[in-house]
């Protein structure tokens, strides 16, 4: 947005103006990803495309509207799977979360990445995720990429 744009140019600026302070000074600036545009009108509510799910998982969604982690039923992962993939077709990805990250105690057994520009989460666990113009977290290179910028005096 607009706003977001002023607000990052006013902080480097500020920085600037504090670099010229101290000759010789030198310093890096990076981030840890960038987002896509997404739109709220363009959410895939699960819940809505497939009204059995929630009797499949065993908590409430986690992660973003850009990366779903669902906590499955036992034995269940294959059919969640299977049932999302083919509801929200093409440009979509339903993989196992131990594909995308380390397996850990607290990991969901399923990650949803929205095709780009897309949300995807549960009517029944929205929240303020879902109004957001941009996001983060699906494989997009706009989300998965990171630059570094240098400042120095």
């Amino acid at each position: 947005s607009r706003e977001f744009d002023a607000a990052a140019l006013d902080a480097l600026d500020t920085l600037e103006r504090g670099l010229r302070a101290i000759p010789g000074a030198l310093l890096m600036v990076t981030a840890d990803h960038g987002q896509v545009a997404t739109d709220p009108e363009r959410v895939d509510w699960l819940d809505e495309l497939w009204p059995e799910l929630p009797r499949l998982l065993t908590h409430r969604p986690a992660g973003s509207a850009r990366d779903a982690f669902l906590h499955t039923v036992p034995g269940s992962a294959d059919e969640v799977i299977a049932g999302l993939a083919e509801r929200l077709g093409e440009g979509s990805q339903v993989r196992r979360a131990a594909e995308l990250v380390a397996p850990g105690p607290r990991l969901a057994d399923v990650c949803v990445l929205p095709a780009p520009g897309r949300m995807a989460w549960l009517r029944s666990a929205a929240g303020r995720a879902t109004r957001f113009r941009g996001h983060h977290g699906g494989l997009h290179p706009d989300e998965t990429e990171t630059w570094v910028g240098a400042l120095y005096s």
